[in-house]
């Protein structure tokens, strides 16, 4: 498999890279954060630490599409 190709050799499906993206946002304006990336929908996993960096909630956003 090539390292850089952007469609499987063997099926023909894209190939998409993980790509992490971190925001910082208050108590107040989480909910409307997390409904704002499921709503754009190019979003698989959404991750809620604290501060320490600890994982507070995992939420897998493909469950419901």
């Amino acid at each position: 498999m090539v390292e850089n190709a952007r469609f499987c050799h063997v099926c023909g499906s894209a190939v998409h890279k993980d790509r992490r993206v971190e925001f910082s946002v208050s108590t107040d304006d989480l909910i409307q954060k997390v409904k704002q990336l499921i709503h754009e929908g190019n979003t698989t996993r959404i991750v809620v630490r604290d501060e320490k960096g600890r994982d507070l909630l995992e939420i897998s956003a493909t469950v419901g599409v």
